[in-house]
């Protein structure tokens, strides 16, 4: 399955990408994107971020789908 990637912030810089497509298995957690995700841009080990999967926050374990939209986002403050 084909997904979106959109990378923000400090960790934009660090994979040097605003924007790339993956293709990965049906059924692929974001755990597991993330996984290759780090594999592919080393420097992403060292960060802290946050996923959001179609517009909003997810985690790890959600089921990813595809063309789904997933974004990097760097740590944030506000309410």
């Amino acid at each position: 399955m084909r997904i979106q990637l959109l990378y923000f912030g400090r960790v934009a810089e660090v994979a040097a990408v605003s924007e790339e497509y993956m293709e990965l298995m049906p059924d692929s957690t974001l755990d597991h994107l993330n996984q290759q995700l780090q594999t592919r841009h080393p420097g992403l080990k060292t960060l802290q971020y946050h996923f959001a999967v179609n517009e909003t926050m997810a985690k790890h374990t959600i089921r990813l789908k595809e063309n789904d939209c997933v974004a990097l986002l760097p740590p944030f403050a506000g309410g």
